[in-house]
C-alpha cells in the first residue's frame, strides 16, 4: 500500500484535529472524512498525529487562555483597589454608625481579620444532685426493672419450648380424605 504524500497527510491530519477539537465523535469523523474507522483509529495513536492535535489544541486556546489571565489580572486590580476606601468605609462605620450593632459588627470584623478571634461560647454546666435515698430508689427502681426482663426472657423461652411439646390441632397440617 502506497503512503499518502506528506501534504496530504498533514491536511488530513489537521482536518482530523479540528473536528476532535469541535466535539465529534471517531464515528462522525470517519463518516464526514470518507475514512475508515479503523484506520482513523489508527491514525489517532499515532506520535506525528498527536503532535499535530497538540500544536492546533495550542494555537486555538491561546488567545482564551491569554483573555482569562487577563481577566483574572483585572479583576484582583479592581480588588487591591477597592481596599483602600472600603477600609475608610468600615472605620467611619465603626465611629459614627447611629447603631450600636453597626459599630460591634464593625468592630468585630477588624478583631476577626487581625487575627483575634471570638471567644467560643460555653454553656453553663448543669448539675444533677441526687440524694443518697433518691440514689437507693433508683438503684432499686434498675435492678427490679433487670430482674423483670430476665422473668420475661425466661417466661418467652419456656412457653416456646411447651409450644413444641404440645401439639395443638390448628397447628397440626390437615389430614385429606381419600377418595
Amino acid at each position: 500500500m502506497r503512503r499518502p504524500s506528506n501534504v496530504v497527510l498533514d491536511l488530513t491530519y489537521n482536518e482530523i484535529a479540528r473536528r476532535l477539537l469541535l466535539h465529534q465523535q471517531p464515528e462522525e469523523i470517519a463518516q464526514a472524512m470518507n475514512l475508515n474507522l479503523s484506520t482513523l483509529k489508527q491514525a489517532l495513536r499515532r506520535p506525528d498525529f498527536r503532535k499535530v492535535l497538540q500544536e492546533l489544541k495550542d494555537k486555538t486556546y491561546e488567545g482564551v487562555d491569554k483573555a482569562i489571565e487577563s481577566d483574572v489580572r483585572n479583576i484582583r486590580q479592581e480588588i487591591v483597589d477597592m481596599a483602600g476606601p472600603s477600609l475608610n468605609r468600615l472605620k467611619t462605620l465603626l465611629e459614627h454608625a447611629a447603631s450600636e450593632g453597626i459599630q460591634k459588627d464593625v468592630a468585630q470584623d477588624f478583631l476577626d481579620r487581625a487575627g483575634y478571634s471570638k471567644a467560643p461560647e460555653t454553656k453553663p454546666a448543669i448539675q444533677v444532685i441526687i440524694s443518697p435515698i433518691e440514689a437507693d430508689v433508683i438503684a432499686t427502681a434498675l435492678q427490679k426493672e433487670k430482674e423483670g426482663r430476665q422473668r420475661l426472657e425466661n417466661l418467652e423461652l419456656q412457653l416456646a419450648k411447651k409450644a413444641k411439646e404440645v401439639e395443638h390441632p390448628a397447628l397440626k397440617p390437615s389430614k385429606q380424605p381419600s377418595d
